[in-house]
C-alpha cells in the first residue's frame, strides 16, 4: 500500500480484536460503541482527510457501517 500521510487507516473492529491482529500504523475505532464518531475525531480531525476502514473481512458489514456513519458525519474521502 501506498502511504500517504494525511491517510488515516482505522480498524472498526473491537479494541481486543484490535489489539490481536492491528495492522501497521493503523488506529482503532469501534464502530459497534456508540462513541464511535467520537472516537473517530480525534483520529481525523479534517473531513477532507482520507480515511481507509478496514473490518473483519470483505463479506462483513463493519467497515460498510462505519463508512455510512463518516459519511453523514461529513467525512469526504473514505474508501473500505
Amino acid at each position: 500500500m501506498n502511504t500517504d500521510d494525511s491517510m488515516v487507516l482505522i480498524d472498526t473492529l473491537p479494541p481486543d480484536h484490535f489489539q490481536r491482529t492491528r495492522l501497521p500504523e493503523a488506529q482503532n475505532a469501534c464502530v459497534f460503541d456508540v462513541t464511535f464518531l467520537d472516537q473517530v475525531n480525534p483520529l481525523v480531525p479534517s473531513k477532507k482527510s482520507p480515511i481507509v476502514l478496514y473490518g473483519a473481512d470483505a463479506h462483513t458489514m463493519d467497515a460498510a457501517t462505519a463508512a455510512d456513519k463518516l459519511e453523514r458525519a461529513g467525512y469526504e474521502r473514505i474508501t473500505q
